[in-house]
């Protein structure tokens, strides 16, 4: 999606009300582990939807691996 179309700006005020009521559900959404394959890679979604563009591309890659990875695991 292009930078600054209607859709992506939908998309990132979705992702943003989601993470809101995550993080409101807690006192920080990074201080509680997750108990299960699928909230770990859910939390690794949430870290690099959020925080994606401070990551270095050096480490957003094997946390995009290792996303998968919990995925393909939850799903076997």
């Amino acid at each position: 999606m292009p930078t600054g179309s209607a859709e992506r700006d939908q998309l990132n005020i979705e992702i943003d009300q989601h993470y809101d009521a995550w993080a409101a559900a807690s006192d920080s959404c990074y201080s509680i582990a997750p108990q299960t394959l699928t909230g770990a890679a859910a939390m690794l979604d949430v870290i690099m939807i959020r925080d994606g563009d401070n990551i270095d591309d050096a480490v957003l890659k094997p946390l995009l691996i290792l996303r998968d990875s919990l995925c393909a695991m939850v799903q076997a």
